[in-house]
């Protein structure tokens, strides 16, 4: 005989674990990073305006570091982040699509801010 009573009651069924987020919850997720982001460059516009305005230097600010110095800086920051990103959520390969939307877009976030800030 093959009884075996050595089994606890109770439900066996493995655990099936959900990976990642719900599709709504990045639907929300990017559409609010659109908005924080774009609120941020609206930020950095209407300060550049403000100091423009307030001490009449236009031309001062506007010689500043421009988009392709700013593009070596704003890459080695995302680099940066990402690696940190990546370490953090430790499970890189699974979100790699993800990872790499992210490092385009701060990217492009940090190469206009800073050549509209500096």
């Amino acid at each position: 005989m093959n009884d075996r009573n050595d089994i606890p009651p109770g439900d066996h069924t493995p655990e099936v674990r959900k990976s990642g987020m719900e599709r709504s919850d990045r639907i929300l997720l990017i559409v609010a990073a659109v908005i924080v982001g774009g609120g941020f460059i609206l930020a950095a516009l209407l300060l550049q305006g403000i100091i423009v305005e307030l001490t009449g230097i236009a031309a001062g600010i506007g010689t500043g570091v421009g988009f392709l110095g700013a593009l070596p800086i704003a890459l080695v920051l995302s680099i940066m982040l990402m690696v940190v990103f990546g370490l953090v959520a430790g499970d890189t390969i699974g979100e790699l699509p993800t990872m790499l939307l992210g490092f385009f877009l701060m990217t492009g976030f940090f190469t206009i801010v800073i050549s509209v800030i500096y």
